[in-house]
């Protein structure tokens, strides 16, 4: 990123009535304080920090239980993490490489509009991008595909800087058009040399989140208010309240996750005629069939009219009832326990999705399960 996207934006607009466009030198300034872009970079910081405390369980359980963006888990109404994904990072790389370009874009955008607009061009892209990651990995398919990064909020302030650029273009002379595109193209080149390696070693990127940042953003500086080069307009002030609105949005999805993460709630899988409670690292596919968040096991819940007695099996106490228990492998090698309870025939399976399978953690997670499982119906 260059150090000021907005540098050329120096000339003056042309006048209209009752606007007396004011004159300013052309060399570029040094960017004044930007106390909140500080402010953004400390709380990304810390909230990398707390993945690092947390992460002795698994980074990805961390990262979820911080507020990662999951499909499957926003469909079970965590809609926090539209937004507290930005607050985290998927490793010291992705946290230096993100912090260094909001540093970039942001202190121009909050220089020349002004802290509200900064903020809240940040906090609405962010939740845009969170909501187009949404979208297109249910469109694949993925409802596990997590995701972290500042990333869609980052490319809303480059898509702001284009859309204040385009605004402002037809009052600017040519010398001072090419002096404004410049830093632009060189951020958009740098922006693709990024996404083109990153591809190319392998390292996941989310581009639907990027994309929906980025057109998110250009709308959002297409209705800001730029004062010293363009006029004010009727909308303006409105545009501050939406700014203000979305920063409160954004703060409060972090708010519900940092919450969420000091006080874990279990969830609810439900099955046909059966629900059970299952920890909170456990998110809902379909009815009957949840993963974990770290990808480490599936959990199967259903009931059964017809119960299949199992001659292998040895009984256990769990609850008030006997549960039969027994242990197998599939014919995909997949390592599963079964758990069955033979007065109202409901079976809990968890199978292993990694290899070497954690039987120790698999079983005790079949038996927390199935201690927690009741009929709500006929099978």
């Amino acid at each position: 990123m260059t150090d000021d996207p907005l540098g050329g934006l120096r000339g003056p607009p042309a006048p209209e009535p009752g606007f007396e466009p004011q004159r300013e030198e052309r060399q570029r300034r040094r960017i004044p304080a930007t106390p909140t872009t500080v402010l953004l970079l400390a709380v990304l910081g810390a909230g990398f920090a707390a993945q690092g405390y947390l992460g002795k369980e698994g980074e990805l359980l961390a990262s979820f239980q911080l507020g990662s963006l999951m499909p499957a888990a926003v469909l079970q109404g965590d809609w926090y993490r539209l937004g507290s994904y930005a607050f985290l990072h998927g490793g010291l790389a992705h946290l230096l490489v993100n912090a260094w370009a909001l540093w970039a874009l942001m202190r121009p955008i909050e220089a020349a509009l002004g802290p509200v607009a900064a903020l809240g061009i940040f906090s609405g892209t962010a939740i845009g991008g969170g909501a187009a990651s949404l979208g297109w990995n249910l469109l694949r398919g993925n409802p596990l595909q997590s995701a972290v990064g500042a990333s869609g909020g980052i490319f809303g302030l480059f898509g702001a800087h284009c859309a204040i650029y385009l605004r402002v273009r037809p009052y600017l002379p040519p010398e001072a058009r090419a002096q404004a595109a410049r830093p632009l193209l060189y951020n958009l080149l740098i922006n693709l040399a990024l996404a083109v390696g990153a591809g190319a070693g392998g390292l996941p990127l989310d581009n639907a989140a990027h994309a929906g940042g980025f057109l998110s953003g250009m709308a959002f500086g297409a209705i800001a208010s730029v004062p010293r080069l363009l006029p004010a307009r009727r909308w303006h002030r409105s545009a501050t309240v939406f700014f203000t609105l979305c920063a409160f949005a954004l703060a409060s999805m972090e708010g519900v996750a940092v919450a969420g993460a000091v006080r874990l709630q279990p969830r609810t899988l439900h099955a046909e005629g059966a629900q059970t409670v299952v920890p909170w690292y456990v998110v809902e596919l379909i009815p009957g069939v949840a993963d974990t968040a770290d990808y480490q096991f599936q959990v199967q819940l259903r009931r059964s009219a017809d119960f299949p007695h199992r001659t292998e099996s040895r009984t256990i106490d769990l609850g008030s009832h006997p549960w039969e228990e027994r242990r197998a492998i599939d014919s995909d090698g997949v390592r599963y326990i079964e758990l069955a309870e033979p007065q109202t025939g409901l079976l809990v399976s968890v199978a292993c999705l990694r290899d070497p399978c954690a039987e120790d953690r698999r079983d005790a997670l079949a038996q927390e399960v199935a201690s927690h499982a009741r009929t709500t119906g006929p099978p």
